[in-house]
């Protein structure tokens, strides 16, 4: 997930004396190269996907040898959008309550998983109700031994998405104000 940083690492230098100069030898600078991280094992991705009419928002689980079932450096917390009052909510939780985008787990689990997910949405500020429907993508990516069950618990319906691929369900919202960053 974060792949996108190994070809832009830098090295940030601060000083607190007055004047500061950082001098580099010329012959020490380079570009290119291949960033070497401890663990060359990439994540597994699990990509799930929200959507309602002309709406739509990821999520993202990934399972890595230093994932943990609380916060760790690879998850990513849900940030509110900014400027809009229209969005889509999909996001898991922490036992803490905490909200992410991107959880990641342990890859070595040995025992089922249970990963909370968090639906909904905001048109002009108002709770969208209506017809959700949430997809599983690239499983192609996913290892053949592993099954990815969807509990419904307002039906109490469990839907293989390995072998359905979506799910479709009525989702009415209850009444809340939509939040926002904003700009300043």
């Amino acid at each position: 997930i974060l792949s996108f940083l190994a070809s832009s690492w830098s090295i940030l230098a601060a000083a607190n004396g007055e004047n500061p100069v950082l001098s580099v030898d010329q012959s020490a600078r380079t570009t290119g190269g291949t960033f070497l991280s401890k663990n060359n094992k990439k994540p597994e991705v699990i990509a799930l996907e929200l959507s309602i009419g002309e709406y739509s928002k990821p999520t993202h689980i990934t399972l890595s040898p230093g994932g943990r079932t609380q916060k760790d450096d690879r998850d990513a917390i849900r940030l509110l959008p900014f400027e809009t009052n229209t969005y889509l909510e999909f996001f898991t939780t922490l036992d803490d309550g905490t909200q992410l985008a991107i959880n990641n787990l342990a890859r070595d689990f040995g025992t089922e998983l249970e990963i909370p997910l968090h639906v909904g949405g905001y048109e002009n500020g108002m709770p969208i109700s209506g017809s959700f429907t949430i997809k599983l993508h690239n499983l192609e990516d996913l290892p053949d031994s592993w099954s990815i069950t969807l509990l419904d618990k307002e039906t109490d319906q469990r839907i293989d998405l390995i072998e359905e691929e979506a799910y479709t369900f009525n989702f009415a919202q209850q009444a809340g104000k939509a939040q926002m960053n904003t700009i300043q």
